[in-house]
């Protein structure tokens, strides 16, 4: 069974992780089902990998859900420990991603597939991603630089990959070189002025970048901040949830003992009531 696109959105599992999460399902089982769309995984890549290499049968169940895209982010985005970049790549590809599969190099466009949902703001794709507009912006430029696997992974920076694809498309074609018989006349007092000029030029817009990468960068810590804020919400909501199922164990627990107590107290009595005196 292949991995559905949305699933390939998100980086792989590093090998050790993959080692330990191969070894729980041989100790313990899977313990949750794939999920499979359009016959792909779609959720669950992991787990179905190793139970393959276990040579095991992997439980699934099909989706069902009216909004794949949303599904897989739901899952999947606040589980591990990415960055503003990654996020941002990984928000990106699976927004960019149709029914039709248009976007997806492992598919041929279906015929007779439901229209396309309206494709998500970079708005509405920061929000989701817990970054800044900017960051979008740059992880799209990335995806369509063929640079995204690279920030995915994190062997590049999303503002590297950025700066990458601006620095590629600036080069442009090679200056045709001038006809042999043609001389160019300009005064050392012309030249030192043009060049004072493109110094102050280069100077302001390093300077400029610098201002804008801050801003970048502070905007990303702030959404970070707050996107693990609200995963440690979450998980202390968890927690809570645990403590008060143990606290209901426990009363069970003192419940059973106390109608075992009051039963070997009843048997007792009717124990000795028929003995003879």
């Amino acid at each position: 069974m292949q991995r559905h696109f949305l699933s390939s959105a998100f980086p792989d599992m590093p090998e050790k992780k993959f080692a330990e999460l191969v070894d729980s399902i041989k100790q313990h089982g899977q313990h949750d089902p794939v999920v499979i769309f359009e016959g792909m995984v779609l959720d669950g890549w992991h787990r179905f990998t190793a139970c393959q290499q276990l040579g095991i049968d992997c439980a699934a169940e099909e989706y069902t859900g009216a909004d794949p895209q949303e599904f897989v982010l739901a899952r999947n985005l606040p589980l591990r420990e990415w960055d503003a970049g990654q996020r941002a790549v990984i928000t990106a590809t699976v927004r960019g991603w149709r029914k039709s599969g248009i976007n997806n190099e492992n598919q041929e466009k279906a015929k007779g597939d439901t229209p396309s949902p309206l494709a998500a703001t970079n708005k509405q794709m920061a929000e989701e991603a817990g970054v800044s507009t900017r960051t979008i912006q740059r992880a799209k430029k990335a995806i369509e630089a063929g640079l995204g696997a690279d920030v995915k992974s994190g062997k590049l920076s999303v503002g590297a990959a950025a700066k990458k694809t601006v620095a590629e498309g600036e080069k442009g074609p090679e200056p045709e070189e001038a006809p042999a018989e043609e001389t160019v006349s300009m005064t050392k007092a012309k030249y030192d002025n043009l060049m004072g000029l493109v110094e102050d030029s280069h100077s302001f817009s390093v300077a400029m970048e610098k201002i804008m990468d801050g801003d970048d960068t502070q905007a990303d810590a702030v959404a970070t901040i707050q996107a693990l804020t609200k995963k440690n919400t979450l998980l202390q909501s968890q927690c809570e949830g645990y403590m008060n199922k143990n606290n209901e164990l426990i009363k069970i627990v003192k419940s059973n003992k106390r109608q075992i107590a009051l039963l070997e107290k009843e048997n007792a009595a009717l124990t000795a009531a028929a003995l003879p005196y």
